[in-house]
């Protein structure tokens, strides 16, 4: 079989979320994404895994599509940290100040919500029997550290700050979350559980574009994939925005392209259309 050639020169960067894009509802990369990425890869189109995830969490796929080799990025907390595969350098850092931090995990409180926080191996809760923190953990490989008053915890700036809890709060109380912080955070919603705080203006497109300047590229190399609304952002940045057809509505809606839902080979024929047609 003839190997396929590049036709595509301008997009020399693909990134997904994980959870719901490029991984499918038993958490895999599907035998025909794995495939498209490694060709892809091999024709010299860096790989950049974009995630809420812990780097803990990114890494086991980062490892599958042996980003390593390639020179492929994991964007962590939503764009707070960009590391580079080839030799685990941190190419790109924006932490949540820590007054902030302190001032949003109180705020969650207050709704009757949980706010967690990260060390470098472990999740941070006043909780550690919640069920939504406990799978934020588990989802991220990470230990689970018990602390009595998380704002006293926080000592300095942080990653990330993830408030949690169950859907029908989290539908009903994060707009109301986002008035109470104010206009000094980025708010999103990951998925029905998690609302995802991150310092103003930085975001999954900030954190990207940052990247791609890095690499001496802009928007314009740059195709993105995701389903979440901490994925718009980067949809609408990014040269061609892809949205899953599970995606929440909002996110197609301002899509260049909806294409099949996780559990299908829709990313590998998109590979397909945009860089071998």
């Amino acid at each position: 079989m003839n190997k396929p050639i590049l036709s595509n020169q301008q997009h020399r960067f693909i990134a997904f979320d994980l959870d719901g894009t490029l991984l499918n509802s038993k958490k895999e990369v599907l035998p025909a994404s794995l495939a498209a990425l490694r060709q892809l890869q091999e024709d010299g189109v860096k790989v950049i895994l974009a995630s809420g995830r812990h780097p803990m969490g990114i890494a086991p796929v980062a490892e599958v599509l042996d980003l390593r080799s390639f020179g492929g990025y994991m964007l962590c907390f939503n764009g707070g940290k960009v590391v580079r595969c080839s030799d685990h350098k941190t190419v790109v850092t924006y932490p949540l100040p820590r007054d902030l931090a302190v001032r949003a995990a109180r705020i969650a409180k207050e709704f009757g919500l949980c706010p967690v926080t990260y060390s470098e191996t472990a999740l941070i809760t006043e909780e550690p029997d919640n069920p939504y923190a406990l799978s934020e953990a588990n989802m991220n490989h990470l230990a689970v550290e018990k602390v009595d008053n998380i704002e006293d915890y926080i000592q300095s700036d942080v990653n990330k700050l993830l408030v949690v809890g169950p859907s029908e709060m989290i539908s009903a109380k994060w707009k109301l979350y986002q008035e109470a912080v104010g206009s000094e955070y980025e708010i999103s919603c990951s998925s029905p559980y998690f609302i995802e705080v991150m310092p103003g203006g930085m975001d999954k497109a900030e954190s990207l574009r940052r990247l791609l300047a890095t690499e001496g590229f802009s928007p314009e190399n740059l195709v993105a994939f995701g389903d979440g609304g901490n994925d718009r952002s980067m949809i609408m940045l990014a040269n061609i925005g892809l949205a899953m057809e599970n995606a929440i509505p909002d996110v197609k809606a301002i899509a260049d392209r909806v294409i099949g839902n996780c559990e299908t080979d829709a990313i590998a024929r998109a590979i397909q259309e945009i860089w071998y047609s």
